[in-house]
C-alpha cells in the first residue's frame, strides 16, 4: 500500500488525503495511518512526504484546514490558527440566509420567536 501511495504522489503531485484515497481506492483510515507514518522520520528511513500547505475544502458540513502532501523530506507548513471572529461572521451570514427565506421549519414559530431570531442574525 505504501508503494501505491508513493506512486500516486509521483503521478499526480500534491494531494490531500481524500485525493489519495480516490487515486488508489483505499479507505481513508488506512490511508491516514500510512500518510502519518510517511510524514515522520524513522530510525532507518527519512521522512518521505511533507505538508506543503493547508486548504479549506468543504467535506460535508465540517470546515477545517486539510493538509496537502507532496513527496520530499522538507519541513512541514505550519497549520493555520483558527479565527473565532471569522467563524462567527460566517455562521451569522449562513444564519441570515436560513432565516430570510420562507421555510417550513419557520412556520411553527410564533411571530415573537421569528423576529427574535431575525434580530439575533442581523
Amino acid at each position: 500500500m505504501t508503494i501505491n501511495i508513493l506512486k500516486a504522489f509521483e503521478e499526480h503531485g500534491e494531494m490531500t488525503r481524500k485525493e489519495v484515497c480516490e487515486a488508489i481506492g483505499l479507505d481513508r483510515m488506512y490511508v491516514s495511518a500510512i500518510l502519518t507514518r510517511l510524514n515522520k522520520a524513522g530510525k532507518t528511513l527519512p521522512k518521505r512526504i511533507h505538508v506543503v500547505r493547508y486548504v479549506y475544502d468543504e467535506e460535508g458540513a465540517r470546515r477545517y484546514p486539510r493538509a496537502v502532501y507532496a513527496l520530499g523530506d522538507q519541513p512541514d507548513a505550519k497549520k493555520p490558527k483558527s479565527n473565532p471572529a471569522e467563524n462567527k461572521r460566517r455562521y451569522l451570514q449562513n444564519l441570515r440566509k436560513r432565516m430570510t427565506g420562507n421555510s417550513v421549519f419557520n412556520l411553527g414559530l410564533t411571530r415573537r420567536q421569528y423576529t427574535e431570531m431575525l434580530r439575533k442574525a442581523a
